[in-house]
């Protein structure tokens, strides 16, 4: 009678690794307060607003997923505003950046809330991301005010941020007070989103080095050197955990050299890179 054979296998498992991907970017129609978007439940979405009410700055104090067109319906979720992104720069406007990790389902529109003051001059726009973390998925953010920075390539920038977390996917945006935003030109390994249809310009890259100091970087309309622009950077994190390893080992069961023999075990190297195994050792 034949023997019951036991084989035993021992798999590495790593984590698979999502890569960030842009989806989509909405822009609001002149000065309305929020934005209709339809985006896809767990994705990331991501907010900048510039506002001027001709007299002072209105500020941002709430932004908020809605259930229905508009900006109306329930409130399904509520936006973080990283620090470095709320407070108030020396300019004509008040520009401010928000993001949402984790979307529910049913989200309709984005609704912006401002303190006391209304606005004169809204611009709003929101871009969608999926493969980002879902939970605290934000790195770092940060942003920088510039007057009369030139068109020299890059010369737009959010100034440095230490990255500490890579992958990362990093979303640049700037804002041309001067209304001269039509051919704001993405920063070097930068990808631009959409169309320019007001002062706002949207770009995106996915870091895959090295940690460090990232900006985003613009270079400025050709007939806008000579305005003023703020520009901000997030950064986050991707989901998932460490890269894949692109080698390993793991057991194998070798066929029996004789009909009643128990199988022997083989411990096999594997790589990723050259799609090969190789046999390491027998037992």
């Amino acid at each position: 009678m034949k023997k019951i054979l036991i084989a035993l296998l021992l798999l590495a498992v790593s984590p698979v690794w999502a890569a960030g991907a842009f989806v989509q970017v909405v822009r609001n129609s002149t000065n309305a307060h929020f934005v209709n978007i339809t985006p896809a439940a767990g994705n990331l979405l991501v907010f900048t607003s510039a506002t001027s009410s001709g007299v002072s700055t209105p500020t941002l104090t709430a932004l908020q997923a809605m259930s229905a067109t508009g900006g109306t319906g329930s409130v399904l979720a509520s936006f973080t505003i990283p620090a470095a992104l709320a407070t108030a720069i020396p300019n004509n406007y008040y520009v401010s950046g928000a993001y949402l990790a984790n979307l529910p389902s049913g989200t309709a529109s984005v609704l912006a809330t401002f303190n006391g003051q209304t606005p004169a001059e809204v611009y709003i726009q929101v871009s969608e991301y999926s493969g980002i973390a879902t939970t605290t998925p934000l790195i770092i953010s940060t942003r920088q005010f510039q007057s009369l920075p030139g068109t020299t390539a890059n010369a737009l920038s959010s100034g440095t941020a230490s990255v500490s977390s890579i992958p990362a996917f990093i979303v640049g945006s700037a804002f041309d007070e001067n209304g001269n935003a039509g051919d704001i030109v993405a920063g070097t390994s930068f990808t631009k989103r959409g169309t320019n249809t007001s002062q706002l310009s949207l770009e995106d890259r996915r870091e895959t080095g090295a940690t460090g100091s990232y900006a985003a970087t613009f270079t400025a309309a050709t007939n806008g050197g000579g305005d003023k622009y703020d520009t901000a950077l997030m950064a986050f994190t991707e989901t998932g955990g460490a890269p894949a390893p692109t080698s390993g080992f793991f057991f194998s069961s070798l066929p029996p050299r004789h009909d009643d023999a128990v199988p022997s075990l083989a411990l096999v190297r594997y790589s990723v890179k050259t799609e090969s195994t190789k046999r390491h050792a027998g037992f």
